[in-house]
């Protein structure tokens, strides 16, 4: 198949083709191709090597042109980053079989046979470092200025660390890749906490996540509401840092810069809290609660007036990550329930009816739900589902 007829195929159909190809490949070369060099030394025992080389190359030279000639054109096609990783398998399968190429076409009528297949190894790796650079380019360029409801995580968020983690599974190759041409794709990225600042493939890969990160900053103005800006960024560096600590990709960038950023992530959850509560507990502790009754009622009903407008704010913002809502849950009740409950204990000593108590500290603190503040419902808010992915990746 060559260039013009794989330029026509849709991708889905090549996607398929390549994976038969590599199936192929591996057969013609290691199994039949070796078999007929061993085949031909055994029928033309009593010529000359150079007879039996001839021999040898009139058989296999045209199915193996038309062979590489495949790969040649897949190399060749549209630099689209859906088409990175099965550029990277064929280059991959390629580094594989080149000892077996270089042994089965040892001769020098097949000289050509061991040239073409450098030199498309080469054109595989020249793709692969151009769709590298199309993908931080399509990342640069987003500027959705769509408010992500809930301020989950975002799309873009998901489709670029989706697409660096299953990218960080071919390491060996891109190390080899990137650092045939030094500097290329390294860019000085600012205070940087990488494992090896010099490496070029974790300078790109770091890169590209600084760009994401600064995509996502801007996002966040998009949010009228201070809290919500702060959780939306603790949101999605989550995301970030967790895609990270769960793949190879910790071991391209390090555990310094996971460390870091996982920091971050905590520093906005105390950011996303202080702004959330303040009003409900400057209700509590801005100033002494007074002893007279009346006044402790007035305060309790500001405190129950704080508590329906926090309620009605966030009642549709999101932590998707379990364990992250439910560190956020723990840390909200035991800054929240203390000062609370000393504030109802004191009402209860001093009225019989509890008829003013909307709210009891047993009520906040058994409140669950997929919403960050359930600790305010007492009742089970309904789960929600995160945004879908507006890309149809096949790999991603």
């Amino acid at each position: 198949m060559r260039l013009n007829d794989v330029q026509k195929i849709d991708w889905q159909l090549l996607d398929d083709k390549i994976r038969k190809w590599i199936c192929a490949a591996k057969i013609s070369i290691r199994t039949l191709f070796a078999r007929e060099k061993k085949l031909c030394a055994y029928v033309f025992e009593g010529f000359d090597d150079k007879t039996r080389d001839y021999c040898f190359a009139e058989i296999v030279k045209e199915p193996t042109d038309r062979l590489l000639a495949f790969a040649e054109a897949v190399a060749a096609t549209s630099r689209t980053p859906e088409r990175m990783f099965r550029v990277l398998d064929l280059y991959e399968v390629l580094t594989d079989l080149m000892p077996d190429i270089e042994d089965i076409y040892s001769q020098e009528s097949c000289r050509s046979v061991h040239e073409q297949a450098n030199k498309i190894q080469v054109q595989l790796s020249e793709a692969s470092r151009g769709i590298l650079m199309e993908f931080e380019k399509a990342v640069k360029k987003e500027k959705s200025k769509v408010r992500i409801p809930g301020g989950t995580v975002h799309p873009l968020t998901r489709y670029v660390m989706n697409y660096l983690s299953f990218l960080s599974d071919y390491n060996e190759s891109l190390v080899n890749i990137i650092t045939d041409v030094p500097g290329k794709l390294a860019k000085a990225l600012p205070d940087s906490e990488l494992n090896d600042p010099s490496a070029p493939l974790s300078v790109h890969i770091g890169w590209t996540i600084f760009i994401l990160l600064c995509k996502l900053y801007k996002k966040c103005d998009l949010y009228k509401d201070v809290s919500l800006s702060y959780l939306f960024l603790m949101n999605n560096l989550h995301y970030v840092v967790q895609k990270v600590n769960g793949s190879q990709l910790k071991y391209i960038l390090g555990m310094k810069w996971v460390r870091k950023e996982w920091n971050k992530v905590g520093q906005y959850a105390v950011k996303y809290e202080r702004s959330a509560l303040v009003k409900l507990l400057s209700c509590l502790t801005n100033e002494k609660v007074p002893a007279n009754g009346g006044a402790l009622k007035e305060r309790l009903q500001e405190f129950n007036s704080a508590t329906e407008e926090v309620k009605t704010r966030h009642g549709g913002w999101v932590v998707p990550d379990v364990s992250l809502r439910e560190k956020l849950r723990v840390s909200i009740t035991e800054k929240l329930i203390p000062p609370y409950a000393s504030l109802v204990a004191r009402l209860r000593s001093q009225f019989e009816s509890n008829s003013y108590i909307k709210y009891t500290p047993e009520e906040y603190n058994k409140s669950t739900g997929d919403n960050v503040l359930a600790v305010f419902s007492v009742k089970k808010l309904v789960s929600r589902a995160n945004v879908s992915l507006p890309f149809t990746q096949n790999h991603v």
